[in-house]
């Protein structure tokens, strides 16, 4: 009886559970986050039934958890050399088990013109249907927006047998010469000539054919592994729809697991600067920070007005005709339509996906135009793809939200807030912190105005068109430009670097053992695993404590020592046998005139940044001034390289306040700053160069456009590093992080960032004995000036704690 009433009550409280749910979406939706709201109630779950009561016995049940085989398979099993051994050679077969002969296949293709890059991030589309003018508008914006991966594109550049149009012969080979422009010399773009082919004519399919009725078939993808012949296209003829999705599969198996790759329909799509974030950056997510969970976003179709449900528009997405059984409407009835244009995720989700859609095909055999429609929906609302192996995650995206804006249905857009007619920017929906521009702009042909501007723009790119200049991949900044005949000459005198951790640089005086102390153990107590690299002075000058204390964090704590690197020459400091000549090994001295130790200490940083992967995270602190109460290197970022700033602490040091507060410091201001620049930023808190934040490749960047910037000025007095830093981040001087998609620069407030400068007694909890976060409530990561923190009673707290500390490192070490 008991268990039964406990039962009972459990059914009683499903209804309120329910009810606090939908309450909790209608509150996401009314505060704009409707993305949030979205996810939560997407169907399919991760565990579901639903398909299993529509679909069961009607032989179109999706297979949960499958592994799908890569597409050659079916070519392999279907073609005469593996059922018959026709035409064989013995140089053709892969190995033999037995008597039997084992024919296994491999992929064949490669581009005409072009390489893949297999760390690099890479956009899909098949162009064979584009004008000249279209695909330059495609490449280029794409360019422009910021994007550094590969661009890889299905073409047709020969010459049809019916073609006579001198126009029409004149573009195809201007379009040969723009795609090999843009391939060679450092170019990004990856061409593919010729592979798909009309199943009629056999000609390369090009934009005279009809794409709702003609068929293809893919020509030389697969040959006989460690052989050389070359397998027929083994599947009946399909529309170039249908038959893109193979293509792209060949294309994704050359690129890493990490490579974010973008499937989209280039006809009708352009790409804007200042995207939110694109698709993201593989190389954020390399060595230490790989990305946790492999995802796949699909897009629903604009359903302004609820025109666009699976039940409404049934002949267009194929549903029916592909699967045979109204048991599929059944489940998807009244669902949102997903576009297969625009698909994007990690390279191991995307082949994942892909290869579901080339078996869906094989398995219904759907060759029809707008057949792919079906597979992608059905593979989706019947939870096939999120059992699927290599998809961990799979993030739907309204439509307005996310990479790709489908605006269709928003015409006219000059009547909708997604549009600003006076610049032509197109933005996605508000999603809680205002509009943002969209980065991919797909069907922009249905507005009237918009397209009107697009053609304008088309022709004008077309007439200040140079073949000589590929607008893209610009090349890391130069190292040093005093040093360009030399190399690298000082090493650590205690440890060693590892070139795929993460890394905290810190200068030390070494005086305090207690600061010294707090700020190694700390970092190590919350978990901190990576290097620890310190300048300090001769440890044979410091007290046999400290000294014996950092000799041993570096022989069993990986922390890295330069001893005496930065010397002082009279008032001012100079960075000591740092490079050697090239060839002849000779050391040089000091290529700069001596400066404030902070400036010197920029230069070193410089020179320890290039010991790490770029995407590495690193942490340029205050050491003796900080401790740990978190590790932030757990955050793992892995969509952007990212780079942190925080504002000094107090709220009335701005640069208005600051002439009164350090005049030397603001001299160096003037020196850095215009009068008009002074003024305008006159109410803006400065950011500190002693709490920086941020992936290798980002800080590489700072740290040679600060050293750039003291040259050019002359700045190299105190002050100048705070001057300069304020100088680039304010102004976005850093150029090639402002015109990339793949850089995020963010500047916090003190107390409500990674690293928190504090003041005063006030904000230590007593209860917690730690510093929260003034933003989100919650413990600081990392603390600087923490013993303005400390009421003097607890001094012996941390005294103790210390203690503790150091007892358990030493244990430890031992």
């Amino acid at each position: 009886m008991r268990l039964r009433k406990r039962t009972r009550r459990k059914i009683q409280h499903l209804p309120m559970i329910a009810i606090s749910l939908i309450t909790l979406a209608i509150i996401k939706i009314i505060s704009h986050d409707i993305q949030i709201a979205l996810r939560m109630f997407t169907r399919p779950s991760l565990v579901q039934t639903k398909p299993d009561t529509f679909l069961k016995d009607t032989n179109v049940a999706p297979n949960y958890g499958e592994n799908f085989d890569a597409p050659y398979e079916y070519v392999l099993q279907h073609s005469p050399v593996y059922s018959k051994h026709i035409g064989a050679r013995s140089s053709d077969i892969s190995h033999e088990q037995g008597n039997a002969k084992i024919i296994q296949a491999e992929i064949a293709l490669k581009p005409d013109f072009g390489n893949h890059r297999f760390y690099e991030d890479a956009v899909f589309t098949v162009a064979n249907t584009m004008r000249f003018k279209d695909v330059v508008f495609f490449v280029r914006t794409l360019q422009k927006s910021g994007f550094e991966g590969d661009i890889v594109l299905s073409v047709n550049l020969d010459k049809p047998t019916n073609v006579t149009d001198f126009e029409e012969n004149l573009d195809r080979q201007n379009l040969e010469k723009f795609l090999k422009s843009n391939a060679e010399n450092g170019g990004n773009v990856v061409v593919y000539n010729g592979v798909i082919r009309s199943d009629e004519t056999d000609e390369t399919f090009s934009h005279q054919m009809n794409v709702t009725k003609d068929y293809a078939y893919l020509r030389g993808l697969y040959k006989v592994r460690n052989g050389n012949a070359v397998f027929e296209d083994e599947r009946i003829p399909r529309s170039i729809g249908v038959a893109r999705f193979e293509l792209f599969w060949v294309w994704s198996q050359q690129y890493s697991p990490e490579s974010r790759i973008l499937l989209v329909d280039g006809h009708d799509t352009f790409f804007q600067k200042a995207g939110e974030d694109g698709i993201g950056s593989r190389h954020s997510c390399t060595h230490a920070n790989t990305t946790k969970s492999y995802q796949l976003h699909i897009y629903e179709e604009n359903n302004k007005g609820m025109k666009h449900r699976l039940n409404k528009i049934q002949n267009k997405t194929m549903l029916l005709f592909a699967y045979k059984n109204r048991a599929v409407m059944g489940f998807v009835y009244n669902e949102n339509v997903l576009t297969p244009a625009s698909t994007h995720g990690h390279q191991r989700a995307v082949d994942a996906y892909l290869r579901a859609m080339v078996k869906h095909f094989d398995i219904t055999q759907c060759a029809y135009y707008r057949c792919e429609w079906a597979f992608h929906n059905y593979l989706f609302y019947t939870g096939a793809l999120w059992s699927t192996p290599g998809i961990d995650e799979i993030i739907p995206h309204m439509q307005g939200t996310g990479a790709v804006n489908s605006v269709r249905l928003d015409v006219p857009l000059n009547e909708s807030k997604i549009y600003d007619p006076r610049h032509h920017i197109v933005f996605n929906r508000p999603m809680g912190d205002g509009f943002h521009p969209s980065w991919a702009v797909h069907q922009y042909q249905e507005d009237i105005e918009l397209a009107a501007y697009i053609e304008g723009q088309k022709d004008d790119m077309l007439k200040d068109l140079d073949y000589s200049k590929v607008p893209i991949l610009k090349p890391a900044p130069v190292f040093d430009r005093k040093y360009k005949d030399c190399v690298i000459a000082i090493k650590p005198t205690h440890g060693a670097h590892r070139h795929a951790q993460d890394a905290i640089f810190s200068m030390i005086k070494a005086k305090d053992f207690d600061k010294v102390a707090w700020f190694i153990v700390s970092a190590r107590k919350v978990g901190f695993e990576g290097d620890i690299v310190l300048h300090t002075p001769k440890l044979e000058l410091v007290s046999k404590r400290i000294s014996d204390f950092l000799k041993d964090q570096s022989k069993y704590n990986n922390v890295v020592i330069y001893e005496d690197c930065i010397r002082s020459n009279e008032s001012k400091w100079i960075l000591h046998h740092a490079y050697a000549e090239i060839g002849s090994e000779k050391i040089v001295n000091d290529r700069r005139p001596p400066r404030a130790k902070a400036v010197v200490s920029i230069d070193l940083f410089k020179i320890w940044i290039e010991q790490y992967d770029e995407s590495s995270l690193i942490m340029v602190l205050d050491g003796e001034h900080a401790y740990f109460q978190s590790n932030p290197f757990d955050m793992k970022v892995c969509l952007a390289f990212e780079l942190y700033t925080q504002t000094l602490v107090y709220r009335e040091v701005n640069m208005e306040t600051l002439a009164e507060r350090d005049e030397n410091m603001y001299a160096a201001f003037q020196t850095i700053f215009s009068a008009k620049d002074l003024e305008y930023f006159q109410d803006t808190e400065i950011i500190t160069p002693h709490a920086l934040f941020g992936h290798a490749k980002i800080m590489r960047m700072l740290l040679i456009g600060m050293a750039n910037s003291f040259d050019k000025h002359l700045c190299y007095s105190y002050g100048c590093d705070f001057a300069v830093l304020n100088d680039l981040i304010l102004n976005h001087r850093m150029t090639a992080v402002e015109a990339s998609i793949m850089y995020k620069v963010i500047r916090r407030k003190a107390r409500k960032g990674i690293i928190s400068p504090i003041k005063d007694k006030h904000e230590f909890d007593r209860n917690t004995l730690k510093i929260k976060d003034g933003d989100k409530g919650k413990a600081s990561p990392v603390i600087l000036n923490y013993k303005n923190a400390i009421d003097p009673h607890h001094t012996e707290f941390f005294a103790k704690r210390l203690e503790e500390l150091l007892q358990k490192s030493e244990a430890k070490n031992v």
